[in-house]
């Protein structure tokens, strides 16, 4: 079995429909990642199987939460990948999802220039990297509630996570963050703050996915911007963890 041959049927499995076009670009990407992480601190995962599963099919469950809502698809969305790293969710929701215009925002430039590489070998168009902290990118005009959706996987715990997403996101758009499964307590811990950011109207679209015989919950978290967020928010990130309720070891 090739590759290809392998991410067609993994993600079939996952309920997605994985053409030719996607499964050559999603084999490429995860090629070109493995070869890079040998040299290049990109991600934990250093197998196929992983970068397939663990990094390719769990950040498309995106797609799967964005269809319950009343925006439906990112497709034609302007779209900011918060925290991107080496480029999840960003570059599978692009290969999948090619109309939508996405941002990829990260503060660590040698993941960024993992992602301007492949996106330049890939041709893709609408997307683009930006070194910045979200913190920091949320108070500029250019970027403040100037996205229909943000994005963000594994970056924080819920509570830090909206301070840092729900400011890029305009009135009417959504945030949908990639969590564990047991974010119940991550959400009462956000409510709060959720509402003081102009968000409200959260719900939870859970999944699971099969690695090595091991049975991983997962979930993506949606929330919906309704209002303008106040003008004293994103606070600065040492700020925003000093007053979050997440215990720190």
């Amino acid at each position: 079995m090739t590759g290809q041959d392998y991410i067609i049927k993994t993600l079939d499995n996952a309920g997605f429909d994985c053409g030719h076009r996607e499964a050559q670009l999603l084999d490429m990407l995860a090629t070109m990642l493995l070869e890079t992480n040998k040299s290049v601190n990109l991600t934990a995962i250093r197998d196929y199987e992983g970068v397939v599963i663990r990094h390719f099919a769990d950040s498309l469950h995106i797609l799967k939460a964005a269809d319950t809502t009343d925006i439906e698809n990112i497709g034609g969305k302007k779209v900011i990948d918060v925290g991107c790293g080496a480029g999840f969710p960003s570059l599978p929701l692009k290969i999948f999802a090619p109309g939508a215009d996405i941002t990829c925002l990260d503060s660590t430039t040698k993941k960024l220039v993992f992602i301007d590489r492949f996106i330049e070998a890939a041709e893709l168009k609408g997307i683009r990297t930006l070194n910045a902290r979200a913190e920091t990118a949320a108070r500029e005009s250019a970027f403040r509630e100037r996205y229909d959706v943000a994005v963000s996987r594994a970056v924080a715990d819920l509570e830090i996570l909206c301070e840092l997403c729900l400011p890029l996101v305009r009135p009417g758009g959504l945030m949908l963050a990639v969590k564990g499964g047991g974010a119940e307590l991550e959400f009462e811990r956000a409510a709060d703050i959720i509402r003081e950011l102009g968000g409200g109207a959260e719900q939870t679209f859970r999944y699971e996915l099969e690695y090595r015989k091991e049975i991983l919950r997962s979930c993506v978290i949606v929330i919906k911007k309704i209002s303008q967020t106040p003008t004293k928010y994103p606070r600065k990130y040492a700020q925003i963890v000093k007053n979050s309720q997440v215990i720190h070891e």
